[in-house]
């Protein structure tokens, strides 16, 4: 397969990495040394018990640098921001009507797994679009953004709760969203495949090692306690990097 063809695979099948690989042994140099690192990285944080390949994330910074648009394949043109991972743009930042219209667009040129989502007030549809299907990971966390005030709300909740679009689901960061605790249990019991929701209350506490500030272990909080005591065990809400005590985007 040549370069465009290579491409036109990654896109097609975005939670495969096979074709990923071969693109970096194409194309050589430093695009292909920063898929490589990226793909190492993740390979680090996907492994049972997650860990932290130090040097392959910062020889992909580094190799990043000065190419952030370059190696986005056109994305940057069409989202408000956008992150790479495991070696292509995989998160976009977007308008949630703009991508009810134009998501279609946005697959073609870029493996995109996890979206953050603003705007909603001004997409009542958006939980009906079909782009949805190909998600991992939905973000609703706009704290310290301009967009902050249109957080998620109960009726943004149980919209996302009603979607058929989400089976496939396994990240949901609602943090900083004004939602009620009925609201919260919807969601989880909506999501069948949801594997970590980031709630802002309902969290684990990290546990330190007294001598050299290692992460040992987590403990529910009295919040997370209380909720699953009223409303039954949810796993997703324990899906803790125990080696960084955070929740990340990058392990689904």
């Amino acid at each position: 397969m040549n370069e465009a063809q290579l491409l036109a695979e990654i896109v097609a099948r975005p939670h495969e990495l096979a074709a990923r690989s071969a693109f970096a042994d194409l194309v050589g140099g430093d695009r292909g040394a920063f898929i490589r690192a990226q793909l190492a990285s993740s390979a680090a944080l996907r492994a049972e018990p997650p860990g932290f390949d130090d040097d392959a994330v910062l020889l992909a910074e580094d190799l990043l640098v000065g190419h952030e648009v370059e190696w986005a394949h056109g994305v940057d043109s069409l989202v408000n921001s956008f992150r790479y991972v495991r070696g292509f743009v995989e998160v976009a930042t977007v308008d949630a009507a703009w991508f009810t219209q134009h998501w279609k667009m946005l697959f073609e040129r870029a493996p995109i797994r996890h979206l953050v989502v603003q705007g909603l007030a001004q997409a009542p549809g958006f939980f009906e679009c079909d782009g949805l299907r190909q998600l991992v990971g939905l973000s609703f966390n706009l704290f310290g953004t301009p967009a902050y005030r249109e957080r998620l709300d109960d009726a943004g909740a149980l919209a996302l709760a009603s979607s058929s679009r989400l089976a496939g689901l396994r990240f949901l960061d609602l943090s900083h969203c004004p939602l009620t605790e009925s609201s919260k249990v919807a969601v989880l019991r909506a999501l069948p495949a949801l594997r970590a929701c980031v709630l802002d209350d309902l969290i684990e506490n990290r546990l330190e090692d007294s001598i050299d500030g290692s992460t040992l272990g987590a403990m529910p909080s009295d919040a997370l306690n209380a909720f699953e005591v009223a409303h039954g065990h949810f796993e997703a809400l324990h899906e803790v990097d125990r080696t960084r005590s955070l929740v990340l985007l990058e392990r689904y």
